[in-house]
């Protein structure tokens, strides 16, 4: 009997603390993970450069006609993830919002995957190669760790 209060005490101090923290969280501008870097296109570049001259320019022009589109969706997915960033522990979200966010989200990087295919299947059937499929779903969730402070 006193084990089971001493367990029911615990619960409920724990729960007391870690429910006092989330006004505070709620408020700190600097919850959620920092703006995640823009990647370089070293990977294709360097893949670029391997082709001979003439596949090298059918190559770029297949790029670029796909360029638009895909600074498009990625822009469009960066405003979404910052929309999330910015929800960061705010009590007054509404239940619905983040599978609403997450569902938006999914679909932008189902479409900006998709368009990558696309070019990639373009390449191949006009050049006869390919860089390959993209090894990211297009919206990578990871960020880099924060710099340590002095």
């Amino acid at each position: 009997m006193a084990t089971r209060m001493l367990k029911t005490f615990l619960t409920i101090c724990a729960l007391a603390f870690a429910g006092s923290a989330l006004p505070a969280l709620a408020k700190d501008p600097l919850c959620g993970p920092p703006p995640c870097p823009e990647k370089g296109p070293a990977a294709l570049d360097a893949w670029l450069q391997s082709l001979p001259p003439e596949q090298r320019l059918k190559a770029r022009a297949i790029m670029a006609d796909h360029e638009r589109q895909v600074r498009e969706l990625r822009h469009r997915i960066m405003q979404k993830k910052r929309e999330l960033e910015h929800l960061c522990y705010a009590q007054d979200t509404p239940p619905e919002t983040l599978p609403r966010l997450g569902r938006e989200l999914q679909q932008l990087r189902d479409e900006l995957r998709a368009l990558f295919l696309r070019a990639d299947q373009q390449m191949r059937a006009k050049l006869g190669v390919a860089p390959g499929r993209p090894a990211s779903r297009g919206c990578s969730m990871d960020f880099p760790a924060p710099a340590a402070q002095d």
